[in-house]
């Protein structure tokens, strides 16, 4: 998945300079430079910055579309490789996400193909904000970190670097669960995007959601959509004469 290019054809397409959005986005602009040409990965919360600067949702800024049974997967391309037990799928943790009206992966592709026109699609990514906003707030809570990571006790350890470490262990633990909880929402919002038009291309919807399409790049999936959904309909009806033979 080519971020970087992704990032640089909006970014030329809305007529706007790299220190530009560099300065907007808050970082130099040597480093947009790098993300550009595929020497950095964006972070989760940078790719937000960036995208709302351009005026674009985060999903587009993605090229590849993102499968619904992958879309739990925390955001692969955007981040470290994610442990083989991440800290949101602790036992508490996880009791306390279910509590934010946080959906198992398991459970996403189902949720997802039940959904039947593009409103349908707007209402479950507007709900994937506000759950995603619910549960980054939490986790900003110290009465939160307290329950989720246990007190702090740094009486119990020696030295100052040591002692350090544990007044801000709750803090770091629950950056690292926001982390996660970042990219794999953005995934999922990803899957919702394209399955939206996926939907409008096989005639299951009369239109798909649109994110202020930017360029000719956009205008030119756009018609390559109407062409698919064009032929599905034609063979869709010599199919019909067919069997009425």
């Amino acid at each position: 998945m080519d971020i970087g290019r992704r990032i640089r054809e909006v970014r030329e397409e809305v007529g706007m300079a790299g220190a530009v959005l560099a300065r907007r986005a808050g970082v130099s602009k040597n480093h947009l430079y790098m993300i550009e040409h595929g020497d950095r990965t964006p972070s989760v919360a940078l790719l937000e910055s960036i995208a709302r600067e351009l005026k674009v949702e985060p999903a587009d800024l993605l090229t590849e579309p993102v499968p619904l049974e992958e879309a739990s997967q925390a955001g692969q391309a955007l981040a470290e490789p994610i442990p083989p037990e991440p800290l949101r799928s602790r036992p508490g943790v996880w009791e306390w996400l279910l509590k934010q009206g946080h959906v198992p992966r398991e459970d996403f592709p189902a949720l997802a193909r039940g959904l039947s026109n593009e409103d349908e699609v707007d209402e479950a990514i507007d709900e994937l904000h506000e759950t995603k906003a619910r549960i980054l707030e939490g986790l900003r809570d110290p009465s939160v970190q307290k329950t989720l990571f246990g007190p702090v006790r740094p009486g119990d350890f020696e030295g100052r670097k040591a002692r350090m470490g544990e007044v801000f262990r709750p803090s770091k633990l629950a950056w690292e669960v926001e982390w996660e909880i970042r990219s794999e929402y953005l995934a999922r919002e990803t899957a919702l995007v394209n399955y939206g038009r996926e939907l409008f291309v096989i005639g299951e919807a009369e239109d798909y959601l649109v994110r202020e399409p930017v360029g000719e790049r956009d205008r030119e999936r756009h018609e390559l959509m109407l062409e698919e959904r064009r032929r599905r309909v034609l063979e869709g009806k010599y199919a019909s004469q067919l069997a009425a033979v």
